[in-house]
Order: C-alpha cells, then sequence, then structure tokens
C-alpha cells in the first residue's frame, strides 16, 4: 500500500507539475499573442501618422508652390507694368523727337528755298555778277 502511496503522491506531484508547465505554455503563449496584437497595432499607428505626415507635406508642398507662384505672377505683373510704361514714355519721345525732326527738316527747307530765292534776287537785281 505504501507504494501505491507514494505513487499516487508521485503522479499528482507530475500531474501538478505539468499543470505548472501548461499554465506557463499557456501564459507565454498568450504574452505572445499579446505582443503580435501590440506590433499590429503599434504598425497600423505608424502607417497612419506616416499617411498622415504625407498628406500634410503634400500640402504645404502645394501651399508653398502655389505662394511661389503668386508672388512670380505679381513681380512678372509689375514688371510688365513697368515695361509698359517705359514704352509709353518712349513712343511719346519718339512722337516729339519725330515731330522735331519733321519741323527741322520744313525749317531747313525753307531756309534752302529762302537761299535759292536770294540768289535769284541776287542774279535778278544784279545781273549775274
Amino acid at each position: 500500500m505504501q507504494s501505491l502511496g507514494a505513487a499516487i503522491i508521485r503522479l499528482t506531484s507530475e500531474v501538478s507539475e505539468m499543470r505548472g508547465e501548461l499554465k506557463g505554455f499557456v501564459n507565454d503563449k498568450a504574452h505572445a499573442l499579446q505582443r503580435v496584437e501590440i506590433r499590429s497595432e503599434t504598425e497600423g499607428m505608424i502607417e497612419k501618422a506616416i499617411n498622415s505626415l504625407a498628406v500634410t507635406m503634400e500640402a504645404a508642398i502645394k501651399g508653398a508652390i502655389s505662394a511661389a507662384l503668386r508672388e512670380a505672377n505679381g513681380y512678372t505683373d509689375a514688371k510688365v507694368k513697368e515695361l509698359e510704361a517705359r514704352l509709353a514714355a518712349q513712343e511719346d519721345r519718339d512722337k516729339k523727337r519725330e515731330a522735331d525732326i519733321s519741323r527741322q527738316t520744313i525749317g531747313l527747307g525753307v531756309v534752302g528755298i529762302a537761299g535759292i530765292l536770294y540768289a535769284l534776287y541776287n542774279l535778278i537785281t544784279h545781273g549775274g555778277g
């Protein structure tokens, strides 16, 4: 009987030990599953953060490009207006110069005709000599 009692005690002890190992295995498996879930959630959060950052950066880049284009267009418009004003002033000077040249040409023509008339007058009144 003692050997039966010892065998039962030993068997109970082994079952208890196996039960402890099984609990440890189950706990390890549960912890591993939790780590996998945590890793998955973390990767999901990182992916969302990266996507959000990409969208934010894209919007910022588009905003910067739009601002640069607006600034460049403003500069170009100002330069075009400045050049148009310079061109208009140049055209006014050209018209005045053309009018001055026309008056000078008329003046030279009048002086030339006056010279020819004077020469003819001298020729007629003094007889060519």
